[in-house]
């Protein structure tokens, strides 16, 4: 059994072991709210997360992680050992389906996949759009993704409210995904904490420039990454750009210098979708994850991400 997300991974594995399962595999796609709620409620439920993946970890064979942050982390609170944890770059993605299409012509426009919650960063994204508008008047800014119900998630009336203001298009669910990347200039996910975002995947399978923020999961979709410009505070990747979290003004900066510059921003999607062709494409990681589950002949251990 191969379990993922934190309520399947623990009551799956504990399930699949009192039913006598003899291989059991769990994947953390990310920490969720347990790990990042703040206060005495955040304390907690750390509590209780951890002492529950303890529990259910121990009976698994391996645990995929997405990223390494996860895995030393739950080295370091010593909810599985480090012989047992396994490190993939995502889930990956499919690079036939989200084909590489050239940039558009005219004025920038800028993406958002996900849902509309506040800890995706999007308060900063809105705030930095009216940055970015002073000195790119044309420049659009696209959301794509529902409310939820979530109660970290936006209202209605503040989306209507954005929508009013002009500052951007919120264009609801879409199913299809894919004309939305083609058409748009550079994606932009602010985010304060993820596994490995699948929809910057997607964008950098599409041939997108990426700007997102430096934290756990997201900082590996940027490659090559410079010290932060002191003044900006924003750096500058071979396909993109990190951010701080919770930025605004280097959110505006980063969009600003991809507005500006078209040339850079071509660059800079041609090298994701190289990267995405050689770290992230699903099948690579279907065949890493199937070898180290002893599902295929062709076992590619070596290919895992190092646990430090």
């Amino acid at each position: 059994m191969l379990s993922y997300t934190i309520k399947p991974v623990i009551y799956g594995s504990l399930a699949a072991w009192l039913a006598g399962v003899p291989r059991i595999y769990a994947l953390i796609t990310g920490l969720g709210a347990a790990f990042h709620t703040s206060g005495a409620k955040g304390r907690v439920l750390r509590i209780i997360a951890v002492f529950l993946y303890r529990h259910a970890l121990r009976r698994c064979t391996k645990v995929f992680a997405q990223n390494r942050d996860i895995a030393d982390l739950f080295i370091r609170e010593k909810i599985v050992g480090q012989d047992k944890i396994l490190v993939v770059p995502g889930s990956g993605v499919d690079t036939n389906h989200f084909a590489f299409s050239s940039l558009p012509a005219g004025s920038p426009v800028f993406l958002y996949l996900g849902r509309l919650l506040r800890d995706k960063g999007i308060a900063e994204l809105v705030a930095a759009t009216r940055l970015l508008k002073s000195s790119h008047p044309k420049a659009k800014v696209l959301l794509i993704g529902d409310i939820d119900p979530n109660p970290a998630s936006f209202s209605a009336d503040e989306v209507a409210a954005w929508q009013r203001e002009g500052i951007v298009e919120c264009m609801g669910f879409q199913a299809d995904v894919r004309p939305y990347l083609r058409d748009c200039t550079v994606f932009v996910l602010p985010s304060y904490h993820e596994g490995l975002p699948r929809s910057v995947l997607e964008a950098m399978a599409a041939g997108r420039p990426i700007i997102t923020t430096d934290t756990i999961g997201c900082r590996e979709t940027v490659f090559a990454v410079t010290e932060a410009d002191q003044a900006s505070g924003i750096k500058r990747g071979r396909n993109g750009f990190l951010v701080p979290v919770r930025s605004i003004e280097p959110l505006a900066a980063a969009m600003t210098l991809l507005a500006h510059d078209r040339d850079m921003a071509v660059a800079m999607g041609r090298e994701s979708r190289t990267l995405v062709e050689k770290h992230f494409d699903v099948g690579l990681i279907n065949t890493m994850m199937l070898g180290a589950m002893d599902l295929s002949p062709d076992s590619t251990r070596a290919a895992f991400l190092p646990v430090t």
